[in-house]
């Protein structure tokens, strides 16, 4: 049958959004935010011309929305997010979100009809996953000259003085689960299509996410290998032992040559993930003060949730609330007023802010497409895309969600339940 070229069209534009989007950035003095609303015009510009496309073409309508069970499950998810804005503390906040947030209820339906859009596509060619690969090691090597105390551009006055790499996405804890998504791409094309260059780009992205120092993306690069090897023992894809090893022993020289550089900087921030853990187990000491002061943030959003539990405090409403309720916390924690925007955990954050409800359809959802495509991961590129999945997954429970990294989450969600799955890959 002859490929439909309007579908075509489609399909490559949504395409190029995880390749070409995380490099759009103005740092100009002359702009107030370089990083998080260059990055949301340019989502909006393109679903705005996808949907016209549809728009314009009738028969499209009804490729694009299908009553599945997996758009059920995520409309039942964005139904409770749209009736959480009849409750939200300010709604004009919620619907276009914070200023360098711009994470509201309009950027949420941006998630949406990505998503949407990408379930459209039927195979996942092989010119994406080098795109992304490339795209990447590029942002990596900006961040590494960053690191290195060599900027390219203009920085703005926060981040005047910042030592921890961000490249193109604002923050150093961005750029990690940027990299927690992209580099299973770089271990895809050394292990299942023996690409040797893809040695020299996974080494570089890999240096960077140890060089970043983000715990949460280190939690997430784990979870991603603990998925690729737990998975490889129940689908035995025919994975050669020397590019495994050679993997293996590139990360651990790394690993050890990074250590050595940052005088045991390395292992010590390592080493924090088990003490903040064991010390929270034993409830030893300050626990408010445990995961970089997250602990401080979740107990009291619980509380929160539990006033709040149907529908939440308000998209991007939380600091509100949380300023209200919890003002003399932080001044005795802090001396100071913290303004506490994100529960730093999208999974808290999504209970306190749309309410348990939408949590739970998230959550379903979640679980529903990773049990209907569970036998599909015999097939490498599902294998390597739900494993970029999972490990975002694990490193959200550290995490926000923001709008220079999330669209690419949601689109690999797409592509894991694409409509028409041919797993025969370009």
């Amino acid at each position: 049958m002859q490929a439909n070229p309007f579908l075509k069209r489609i399909e490559f534009i949504i395409l190029l959004v995880p390749v070409l989007v995380p490099f759009i950035y103005v740092p100009l003095w002359s702009v107030l935010d370089f990083f998080y609303y260059p990055k949301y015009l340019a989502l909006l510009v393109v679903v705005s011309i996808l949907l016209v496309m549809v728009a314009l073409n009738a028969k499209m309508i009804g490729l694009l929305f299908r009553w599945d069970w997996i758009n059920r499950l995520v409309l039942i998810y964005f139904a409770f997010l749209t009736l959480s804005l009849f409750f939200s503390h300010d709604l004009q906040l919620s619907l276009g979100g914070q200023f360098l947030r711009y994470d509201g209820y309009v950027t949420q339906m941006l998630y949406l009809f990505l998503f949407l859009f990408a379930r459209l596509i039927k195979k996942i060619p092989t010119w994406f996953i080098e795109g992304i690969v490339i795209g990447s090691t590029l942002l990596a090597f900006y961040a590494l000259l960053q690191a290195n105390g060599l900027e390219i551009f203009t920085r703005d006055l926060t981040r005047m003085h910042w030592t921890k790499p961000f490249a193109t996405f604002g923050n150093p804890n961005f750029l990690g689960a940027y990299l927690v998504l992209t580099l299973p791409w770089h271990l895809y094309l050394i292990l299942f299509k023996h690409k040797r260059y893809a040695y020299f780009t996974y080494s570089l992205v890999f240096y960077v996410l140890l060089i970043n120092m983000t715990r949460s993306a280190w939690i997430g690069f784990i979870a991603t290998l603990v998925f690729i090897v737990s998975m490889q023992f129940i689908f035995k894809h025919p994975i050669k032992r020397k590019e495994l090893l050679s993997l293996v022993f590139i990360s651990l020289a790394l690993i050890f040559f990074h250590n050595i550089f940052s005088d045991q900087a390395l292992l010590g921030r390592f080493l924090s993930i088990t003490s903040d853990f064991n010390a929270l187990v034993k409830q030893q000491g300050n626990i408010d003060t445990l995961g970089s002061f997250r602990l401080f943030i979740w107990v009291r959003v619980i509380e929160l949730i539990k006033d709040y539990p149907l529908f939440g405090v308000g998209i991007e409403n939380l600091h509100i609330v949380f300023m209200e309720r919890f003002n003399q916390d932080s001044i005795a924690m802090f001396g100071r007023v913290m303004i506490a925007d994100k529960a730093h955990n999208e999974y808290l954050h999504l209970a306190v802010t749309s309410g348990i409800p939408s949590l739970i359809a998230y959550l379903a959802f979640l679980i529903g497409s990773a049990f209907d495509n569970y036998k599909q991961l015999k097939d490498p590129t599902i294998f390597i895309l739900a494993s970029a999945i999972f490990g975002y997954c694990a490193q959200a429970f550290f995490n926000i969600s923001v709008v220079s990294v999330a669209y690419i989450f949601w689109i690999y969600l797409g592509l894991l339940n694409r409509y028409n799955r041919d797993f025969n890959q370009e």
